[in-house]
């Protein structure tokens, strides 16, 4: 009888346990790092004209219509760059916890991640020229004619739009001026 309870001792000493009072839990953290959330610029630019026929007011100006269609496409595809890289920049990135055992639970924690927001600097070039009676049109170009008015201020509300969103960009980021 004494050898089978020194066995027996001898065996719980070498395997453990064979029953559990306290079973251990594990926690497995998962990581949300959230960056401070940058605006993005939206102002479109609405330059409306028409096509030159001949006969317009002293208060218009021309361009050939293959450039302002290049300068407001550039403009364009400048926001929309930097519109989508201030939305990727914006999503958090999460990192999961990897459990070792199977017996585990999970807790989120969120990381606020303080960034520079970055400023809308681009500005659009759009050349053109005061219609005079003299213009002389050059073959196989066409010519949009925009009244002056029109050109002005949707270029002043562009750069208001813009002045006012840089400024909000140093208020989020904290700029003392």
């Amino acid at each position: 009888m004494k050898t089978y309870i020194s066995l027996l001792f001898v065996l719980i000493f070498l395997t453990g346990c064979p029953f559990s009072i306290n079973t251990r839990v594990e926690t497995v953290v998962d990581r949300t790092y959230t960056p401070k959330e940058c605006p993005t610029f939206t102002m479109e630019m609405g330059i409306t004209g028409s096509k030159y026929n001949g006969d317009y007011s002293d208060f218009m100006v021309i361009t050939p219509m293959d450039s302002l269609i290049t300068s407001l496409e550039r403009n364009k595809m400048v926001r929309n760059t930097f519109n989508d890289s201030v939305i990727e920049s914006n999503k958090p990135y999460i990192v999961k916890g990897q459990p070792t055992t199977s017996n585990y639970r999970i807790v989120k924690k969120t990381v606020f991640i303080d960034r520079e927001c970055s400023k809308y600097t681009y500005t659009p070039e759009i050349t053109v020229k005061k219609l005079i009676p003299s213009f002389k049109t050059e073959p196989d170009t066409t010519y949009v004619v925009i009244p002056l008015d029109n050109l002005i201020l949707n270029l002043e509300k562009h750069k208001l739009a813009k002045k006012r969103f840089n400024k909000s960009i140093d208020v989020i980021n904290g700029v003392k001026k």
